[in-house]
């Protein structure tokens, strides 16, 4: 059931639809069904305005009954001249959290079994892991269309707040050409143990202007920690135990290997560097 809207008119702010929901409380024989209203809002886009807002309609809207309809944003004035949302309204994109249910494998199943063996491999020795996690990162974002230049895993101690370097290549070569480094963190966790904000912010706090993160774990971030790099919009790729088990799963049936022989062949020993040297590489 939806309420009725008076008219609109210029001056008149209610940009949203009411609707009158039944609603319950409780499960099974205990449910308690009740009414509600839900509203549903309107943010405007502005494009016809190039992104900008004439503060002089605010101004004269203050003045009783004035309400200066020349001065009013182009949007505002379709909206009251039809009442279509539709058209008018500012589409955004926003990427979601997700719980840990869905970073994780459905316990049992073939993706788990994989994970688990991972997690039993590394437990003991999570410098060995952070070569998977390399790998694991530079699959996937291969397997996006980008070009994605192997670095090094960085020294065992002492590593700054950063476990292995990539570099992502956007463009031809020469000056059509970007390079951009991709700092990475590994975390080899029991899938219990969730990755948390003290976590990631180690990583963050190494990135320059146009570099990007990465963080792979063989657990799941946890909520809080999400919000964070969501709300601060950090430039940092987050790969779950799920995606760690499906990529590698993808490589071993690309490879036609066991999962044994690929992760033995992950152990190399490397030189370490300055994240910057990987720019220079061929």
């Amino acid at each position: 059931m939806a309420l009725s809207i008076p008219a609109l008119k210029y001056g008149d702010f209610r940009a949203f639809f009411i609707k009158l929901v039944t609603q319950y409380s409780g499960s099974n024989k205990n449910k308690t069904y009740f009414s509600n209203y839900l509203f549903t809002f309107c943010v405007f886009s502005l494009k016809k305005e190039q992104e900008g807002f004439n503060w002089d309609w605010i101004d004269a809207r203050r003045e009783k009954d004035k309400f200066a309809p020349c001065l009013a944003p182009k949007e505002w004035q379709e909206w009251i001249k039809d009442g279509d949302f539709n058209k008018i309204r500012r589409h955004v994109y926003g990427r979601s959290t997700a719980n840990k249910k869905e970073q994780l494998p459905t316990p049992g199943s073939k993706l788990d079994i994989i994970l688990q063996k991972i997690y039993s491999h590394y437990q003991n020795n999570p410098f060995g892991f952070e070569y998977l996690a390399k790998d694991v990162t530079r699959l996937l974002i291969e397997d996006s269309g980008t070009i994605c230049h192997d670095g090094w895993v960085t020294k065992a101690s002492g590593d700054g707040g950063y476990d292995y370097v990539l570099r992502i290549d956007i463009g031809n070569h020469g000056l059509s050409q970007v390079r951009q480094v991709v700092l990475g963190q590994a975390k080899c966790y029991e899938r219990n143990n969730g990755v948390s904000g003290k976590d990631v912010d180690r990583i963050i706090a190494r990135l320059k202007r146009g570099w990007l993160a990465a963080f792979v774990t063989t657990s799941y971030f946890t909520n809080a920690t999400q919000q964070e790099i969501l709300e601060d919009n950090y430039p940092i790729l987050l790969i779950t135990g799920k995606q760690v088990a499906e990529i590698v799963n993808k490589e071993l049936y690309r490879k036609n290997i066991s999962l044994d022989k690929y992760l033995k062949s992950l152990n190399m020993e490397q030189e370490y560097k300055n994240p910057e040297d990987i720019l220079k590489e061929e």
